[in-house]
């Protein structure tokens, strides 16, 4: 698992941010800057890449300095959250993920996720970022921030993960707080992330497709049910 800080400056705010598969941090620094324009001041650590579920380095020394950190988990990045060590946790958001992330009822269908990973390389890429973001307008915003991992990387973190998915569960001690669902996500179908979360409080966004960061664009817009 790779990270990159955006942040560090060692105040009593951090927000920790899972990516989605196949991303590099890119997404997390969109959402950092309209963040700081919109008035954020804490710090900010992006993970990505769950090829492996161990960090690159220990980073438990700099998380325990801090006296909130609250979590942002977008798809894969939801599980991979509760698969790793961690300090407390504050508050915890999912977006447009589930804790069961290959299964028929409460993720993706298997056949389709098998289908995915068969099939992938540079058309399915294509097709697959489509997919996620529903519409030219949102693919326009998403490609201003395209992963820079070849096509090859992003099929062996596939292959790590389906594997990852098979085997044990990490128990930490907390849990995701608020979900939001994207109505319109055709990586999990909204049906599917509400099953899921039977028993989280979460927030319908009809018009949001898989990709989020068009209708959850800052910090504060997640975090804005703790209000």
């Amino acid at each position: 698992m790779k990270h990159q800080w955006f942040k560090q400056d060692g105040g009593e705010e951090l927000v920790l941010f899972f990516s989605g598969w196949g991303t590099d941090a890119c997404h997390a620094g969109r959402l950092f800057r309209d963040s700081l324009d919109d008035g954020f001041g804490g710090d900010m650590l992006a993970f990505y890449d769950y090829t492996a579920l161990t960090p690159d380095i220990d980073l438990q020394p700099e998380l325990s300095l801090y006296r909130r950190i609250t979590l942002i988990a977008w798809s894969f990045g939801v599980w991979a959250a509760r698969a790793v060590p961690l300090p407390p946790i504050a508050a915890a958001v999912a977006l447009n993920g589930t804790l069961f992330p290959v299964d028929r009822h409460r993720g993706i269908d298997p056949e389709i996720f098998q289908a995915t990973h068969d099939g992938y390389g540079e058309d399915g890429r294509r097709r697959f970022e489509r997919r996620m973001c529903g519409g030219t307008e949102v693919l326009s915003r998403f490609s201003e921030c395209p992963s820079t991992r070849t096509t090859e990387d992003q099929k062996n973190e596939l292959s790590s993960l389906q594997c990852l998915f098979s085997g044990p569960v990490l128990q930490p001690g907390w849990e995701y707080d608020h979900a939001f669902i994207g109505g319109r996500d055709a990586i999990f179908p909204a049906a599917r992330q509400d099953a899921a979360w039977d028993a989280t409080p979460r927030t319908l966004i009809a018009a949001m497709p898989h990709y989020p960061f068009f209708h959850c664009r800052t910090i504060r817009e997640v975090t804005a049910w703790q209000a």
